[in-house]
């Protein structure tokens, strides 16, 4: 008899408390926060709080109103805005190029209030191959060359795409295709071309001699081993280089010496091998160290006739040559780029060696 008075008391407790929902109060209190958001202007999380209190009572009219009327007031206000920005990832055709992983990279302009972006690409006969969503303004997907077709879309904070970009134009290339390159006919195998000017600082005993070097020039070719498919899996090696340099250095005497006109005239023909680092921004670092044969001539003329010199009027000898460099290298585009820094050249010559500090800058192109 007790027991079943205790069931009738649960029973009847039951009766009151189970028609009023247990959730009500939760989306009472989530729709105040939403409502001091919104009057201090943080509409994202006005929105976030209101839709929670929706989740949580999805029967609740106040929580759907304050979300409509927010969406009809931010959305109209908005939309200008998101089609202006995101449309202009579509306003010209792309060209782009495949990495060393086979991928390639598209971005586009940050649209303000966005959450999250949606990345549609195509090919020509119109199979979607990528569908995906981002939280950044760029993407990275595998793809073979070819000509495909892409658009952005922009989420604002109602989880709704805001605008559409138009459908774009990309074309995938190779960084071996002539496409690759604004000059027709001037495709990358793998070769670079430059030259340029050096001023070289005499050291060693010479350097009580001779004046400085202003008078110096560098005429390099070399080839990227990263051409080459057998270093693919050797990311160090991909980054090195072979090159010949051909350089000159004249140096000249100093001013105390004043009965003679010496001249010392070194040519150098040198084998490099060169790392260039590999950033994904303009400027690169290069260390070079090469050997090679520095033909050298130091020759005497007399400025006063009376005066007899009593050594040969000219020294000519071929001997080692050796350097060690450090530049840096700044893309400049349409396959063209600029290096500028300091080395050091020495050549074992005669009895004492020649060194020099030498300060280059060259210009180049990628063949």
């Amino acid at each position: 008899m007790r027991v079943m008075k205790k069931l009738a008391l649960i029973c009847f407790i039951a009766s009151i408390v189970l028609p009023f929902p247990l959730h009500s109060q939760t989306a009472d209190v989530l729709l105040r926060e939403g409502d001091e958001m919104y009057k201090a202007g943080k509409y994202e999380q006005a929105a976030e709080s209101w839709k929670r209190a929706l989740e949580s009572d999805p029967k609740n009219l106040e929580a759907k109103q304050k979300l409509d009327k927010l969406y009809t007031e931010k959305y109209v206000n908005d939309k200008e805005h998101y089609e202006k920005t995101i449309k202009e990832f579509s306003s010209k055709k792309q060209s782009l190029l495949l990495n060393q992983k086979k991928e390639v990279t598209i971005d586009w302009d940050a649209v303000e209030g966005a959450t999250k972006y949606l990345v549609q690409i195509k090919d020509k006969s119109g199979a979607l191959l990528v569908d995906n969503t981002v939280s950044e303004n760029k993407i990275t997907f595998s793809v073979t060359p070819g000509d495909y077709l892409a658009r952005v879309g922009a989420y604002n904070i109602f989880d709704k795409i805001g605008a559409w970009s138009d459908w774009t134009e990309l074309k995938v290339v190779t960084p071996e295709s002539a496409e690759a390159h604004p000059f027709p006919g001037v495709t990358s195998h793998g070769f670079m071309l430059e030259a340029g000017y050096q001023y070289s600082f005499m050291l060693s005993d010479y350097s009580d001699i001779y004046e400085s070097s202003p008078a110096g020039w560098i005429l390099r070719l070399g080839y990227q081993m990263k051409r080459l498919s057998i270093f693919e899996s050797m990311p160090v090696l991909q980054n090195m280089h072979l090159e010949c340099e051909i350089g000159r250095r004249t140096f000249t005497n100093r001013d105390y010496i004043s009965n003679y006109d010496l001249t010392f005239d070194v040519n150098s023909v040198i084998m490099n091998v060169a790392y260039v680092s590999d950033f994904r921004f303009p400027v690169n670092v290069a260390l070079r160290v090469g050997g090679g044969a520095a033909f050298s001539r130091q020759s005497i003329k007399m400025t006063d006739p009376a005066v007899s010199p009593g050594i040969p009027s000219g020294v000519s000898t071929t001997d080692p040559c050796y350097q060690f460099s450090a530049s840096a290298v700044i893309d400049a585009g349409l396959s063209l780029f600029i290096e500028a820094g300091a080395g050091i050249f020495w050549v074992d010559y005669i009895e004492i060696d020649m060194k020099s500090v030498s300060l280059f800058c060259l210009a180049g192109i990628h063949i």
